[in-house]
């Protein structure tokens, strides 16, 4: 159960703020009030299609992290990203 919370927390510090308010918001996690995509949007100045992708890109983001075979630390991915972006 502890690397699933630790996968889970990994996945959520690799989310932007604006990433983790749609997540929350659209799903209702931690007892946040759900929000339509619309109403995102308005808070965002971006159309609902646009707070779909985020949406969209987020949860492929958790899954990615959560499926991996082994839990890595949010300090791991950022780090493996910036080696890969700079080769």
């Amino acid at each position: 159960m502890a690397d699933f919370v630790e996968m889970f927390h990994a996945a959520m510090d690799e989310l932007t703020e604006r990433e983790l308010f749609i997540v929350y918001h659209r799903i209702g996690w931690g007892g946040r009030k759900r929000m339509t995509l619309a109403a995102i949007g308005e808070k965002y100045g971006v159309s609902r299609e646009r707070v779909r992708q985020i949406e969209k890109n987020a949860m492929k983001k958790i899954k990615a992290i959560m499926v991996a075979p082994t839990a890595l630390t949010s300090v791991t991915m950022r780090a493996a990203r910036l080696l890969g972006a700079s080769a």
